[in-house]
């Protein structure tokens, strides 16, 4: 599929649509290739049906700021570029009130496909 951008945008922002435990969303997510593992904010996890717990599922998260303990769930599935993932899981963790999107689509979903992002045509697609 492939998804017009502007190049002259800092971020590369794509619709991403979630399946959680009792909702779906679509939410605004921004491609970050250094970013190992997706994340979506914790607003956006609890109107998906989940809850934060201490005895979830949790792992370590190296920001800009130091390391953190984050949580982690599952979604149901995970849908971009025309691809479906299920059973996929993701971080959840507070994002900066000041950015424009809603959570990190990372590499854990183009694992196994062809990214491109040609700043010359302005047009991103995954194969």
């Amino acid at each position: 599929m492939v998804l017009p951008l502007d190049p002259r945008d800092e971020l590369i922002i794509v619709p991403v649509r979630l399946v959680g435990r009792n909702k779906e969303l679509i939410l605004r997510s921004a491609i970050d290739t250094a970013a190992t593992t997706s994340m979506i904010g914790w607003e956006q996890a609890l109107r998906l049906g989940y809850v934060r717990s201490a005895l979830a599922d949790q792992m370590r998260l190296t920001t800009a700021s130091g390391r953190e303990l984050v949580q982690q769930i599952t979604l149901n599935k995970i849908e971009a570029f025309g691809q479906q993932l299920y059973d996929f899981p993701i971080l959840c963790h507070n994002l900066p009130s000041e950015v424009s999107f809603d959570g990190l689509l990372g590499l854990d979903f183009f694992r196994g496909r062809r990214l491109t992002i040609d700043l010359r045509v302005g047009i991103v697609t995954l194969d």
